[in-house]
């Protein structure tokens, strides 16, 4: 549901405005088409300072990290949808 994203690549908030900013909504929204921290980083890529991962809020209310070395391939299928994928508990 909600996932960490670092400020590396350019400032933003979870909600409202940026002081300053050319837009007035601040940019809230992530893409899964790399692990997190993945060393060719993009502004949308979601990553933190914590050297395994990114801690995200799943629809449960649990908060668990989701490590660099996921499969590409499944951190991609959880940001989706449709798919009905499920990632187990560790």
């Amino acid at each position: 549901m909600v996932g960490e994203r670092s400020s590396r690549k350019g400032f933003s908030t979870w909600v409202g405005v940026v002081h300053g900013a050319k837009y007035a909504v601040a940019r809230i929204v992530g893409i899964t088409l790399r692990p997190p921290n993945h060393k060719d980083e993009q502004f949308e890529d979601f990553g933190s300072h914590h050297p395994a991962g990114a801690q995200f809020v799943y629809c449960d209310g649990s908060v668990r990290m989701v490590y660099n070395n996921i499969d590409p391939s499944v951190f991609t299928a959880l940001g989706s949808r449709d798919g009905k994928e499920v990632l187990d508990s560790y």
